[in-house]
C-alpha cells in the first residue's frame, strides 16, 4: 500500500522504478525510444521542449482552440509529434492525451522503431488476420458490422462518441446533458471539461436505482436533452441500472443514450438494444493477456438516431493500430470462455465473501439489490461479470498487503487482479476532506478494494483471500 501513495505522491524511489505500466499513464519504453529518435531526427535538444507522440490524424480536440506554444510536426515513423514550447503549460495537454485515449500504441512505436533500423523485428507474439477483429467484435456486441466502431482505446471510444453525440445535438440547441452513477475518471472528466461554454454543467445521479429522479429531469428538459451517459455496471460501486426502463424515458425526452459495459464485458452484459450507443473498453475481457489497448463504439441498428451517428462518429473515432488489431484477433476466439469463467468465479466468490466475518460490506452486480436488472441484461451462459468490490474489517493496507494476487488498476484478465480503488483513480478525494465528503455523497467507501477474479481455480482464490484477511486479525 505504501508504493500506492508513494506512486501517487510521486515519491521518487518509486517513480524511478516503474518501468512500465497502463499505457494512458506510464509511457511504454517503446514510445520512449521513438520519442528520443524523433528528437534526434528534428534536432529537438532542448530538454525543456516537451514532445508528445500523437496517432497520425488530426489533432485539434487535443490541442482545442489554443495553439499557442505548439508546434505539430509533419507525420514521421507513423505518428504526428506535438512540441510543445516551455513557456506553455504543458499539464492541459498531457491531462488531455490521458483522458481522450489519444497516445500512440506500443506497437505503432516499435513498428517506427524497426523501420529506422533501431529495432531488428517485432516482439514475438501471437497473431490472426487482423480484418477479423472487426466482424467479430460486431458478432460479440450484436450489431451490423457497419455499425460498429473499433477505437484504439476505451477512452477514445468514450470521447469519440461524446463528440458525436455532441455535435448532432448541437443542430438542434440541445444542451443539457446527465450523468447516472459514478463514472471512471476520464469518462467524467470528458463530460465536465468537454462541454461547450454556453452548454450547462452535468446533472448527477447518484443512485441508479432512483429512475424516478432522472425521469422527472428528463420530462423537465424534454426540449433540451442531449445525452444520458451510465456504465452498466458502474465502477467500482458496481451498480447495475434497469436499463430498458432508462432507455424508453431517455428516448422519450429525445435524447441519445450511452451505455458503458465494460466492467461487465460485452460478452456477459447484452447492453445495445437498450440505448443508442455503447462504447466499451477492449483492453479487458477481450484483451484478457493484459498485452494491448482497444476500444470500441457501437451504434444501435434501432435507434432513431442510427443514421445520424453513422454520419458523425467516423470522423471521430482513431481507429486502432493493425497490429493490435492482430493481436485482438487472435485473442478474440477464446474471450467468451475465459470471461465465462472470471464470471463464474465473481459470483463464487461474491457469495463466499458476504459471509466472512473479517469482510464489511460486498458489492457485486449480481447481488439481490442488482440482480433483477442484470437479468434484464446477462447474455445466456454469463454471469454479471468478473468483479467484486469489498471493505474490510480493519486496516486497509494490512489487507491488502497480505492479497497476495496482482496488483494493479486493470481488470478482466485471466489472474486476479486487485486494486484500492479510489487512491489510485482519486487520490485527491480520498485525501482530504471536501473529497471524502464527495465520496460520500455517491456512496464510496474510500477504503474500499475492486478486484477482479481471473481463471484461477475457485479453491485456490478462496485460500488466497483467506490468509489475507487474516492478516486483519
Amino acid at each position: 500500500m505504501a508504493a500506492v501513495v508513494g506512486y501517487e505522491e510521486r515519491d521518487p524511489l518509486i517513480m524511478e522504478s516503474i518501468c512500465i505500466g497502463y499505457p494512458r499513464f506510464v509511457k511504454n519504453p517503446f514510445s520512449l525510444q521513438l520519442e528520443n529518435l524523433i528528437r534526434r531526427d528534428n534536432a529537438i535538444a532542448n530538454e525543456t521542449v516537451i514532445c508528445l507522440l500523437h496517432p497520425d490524424a488530426d489533432v485539434p480536440t487535443l490541442i482545442a482552440n489554443n495553439a499557442s506554444g505548439i508546434q505539430v510536426l509533419a507525420p514521421q515513423h507513423g505518428c504526428k509529434p506535438l512540441l510543445i514550447a516551455p513557456e506553455r503549460d504543458s499539464v492541459p495537454i498531457l491531462k488531455r492525451m490521458r483522458n481522450f485515449g489519444c497516445g500512440i500504441s506500443s506497437r505503432l512505436a516499435e513498428d517506427g522503431l524497426i523501420t529506422a533500423g533501431v529495432r531488428p523485428q517485432p516482439f514475438a507474439e501471437t497473431y490472426a488476420d487482423p480484418s477479423k477483429a472487426h466482424p467479430q467484435l460486431a458478432a460479440a456486441i450484436g450489431c451490423p458490422v457497419p455499425y460498429c466502431f473499433p477505437a484504439s482505446c476505451g477512452m477514445s471510444a468514450f470521447h469519440s462518441a461524446f463528440r458525436a453525440v455532441q455535435s448532432i445535438q448541437r443542430q438542434g440547441r440541445r444542451m443539457h446533458w446527465a450523468q447516472l452513477g459514478w463514472l471512471y475518471v476520464d469518462s467524467g472528466v470528458i463530460l465536465d471539461e468537454c462541454l461547450d461554454p454556453d452548454q450547462p454543467r452535468v446533472s448527477t445521479f447518484a443512485n441508479v436505482l432512483d429512475l424516478d429522479a432522472i425521469e422527472q429531469w428528463l420530462v423537465r428538459h424534454a426540449d433540451s436533452v442531449a445525452g444520458v451517459v451510465v456504465e452498466a455496471p458502474t465502477n467500482p460501486l458496481l451498480q447495475v441500472v434497469d436499463l430498458p426502463r432508462l432507455y424508453q424515458a431517455v428516448r422519450k425526452a429525445g435524447g441519445i443514450l450511452i451505455v458503458d459495459p465494460t466492467v461487465a464485458s460485452i460478452y456477459a452484459f447484452d447492453v445495445l438494444p437498450h440505448c443508442d450507443c455503447l462504447v466499451s473498453s477492449l483492453t479487458k475481457y477481450a484483451g484478457w493477456s493484459a498485452d494491448l489497448l482497444y476500444g470500441v463504439c457501437a451504434v444501435n441498428p434501432d435507434s432513431e438516431w442510427a443514421s445520424a451517428l453513422l454520419d458523425v462518429l467516423p470522423g471521430q473515432v482513431l481507429p486502432p493500430h493493425k497490429r493490435d488489431s492482430a493481436r485482438l484477433a487472435s485473442l478474440l476466439p477464446s474471450a467468451p470462455e475465459k470471461t465465462a469463467q472470471m464470471c463464474e468465479n465473481a459470483a463464487a466468490m461474491a457469495a463466499y465473501l458476504s459471509t466472512h466475518p473479517k469482510v464489511q460490506r460486498v458489492w457485486y452486480a449480481g447481488s439481490e439489490d442488482y440482480l433483477a436488472n442484470s437479468r434484464l441484461l446477462e447474455r445466456k451462459g454469463f454471469r454479471a461479470g468478473g468483479m467484486v468490490t469489498l471493505t474490510v474489517r480493519g486496516e486497509l493496507s494490512a489487507f491488502y498487503d497480505a492479497l497476495e494476487c496482482l496488483k494493479g488498476p486493470s481488470f478482466g484478465v485471466t489472474s486476479t487482479v486487485a486494486c484500492p480503488f479510489l487512491y489510485l483513480a482519486h487520490y485527491e478525494l480520498v485525501t482530504t476532506e471536501s473529497g471524502r465528503q464527495r465520496l460520500a455523497h455517491w456512496g464510496l467507501p474510500p477504503e474500499l478494494i475492486r478486484v477482479s477474479f481471473g481463471c484461477e481455480h475457485i479453491d485456490e482464490l478462496k485460500c488466497v483471500f483467506d490468509q489475507a484477511l487474516h492478516a486483519l486479525d
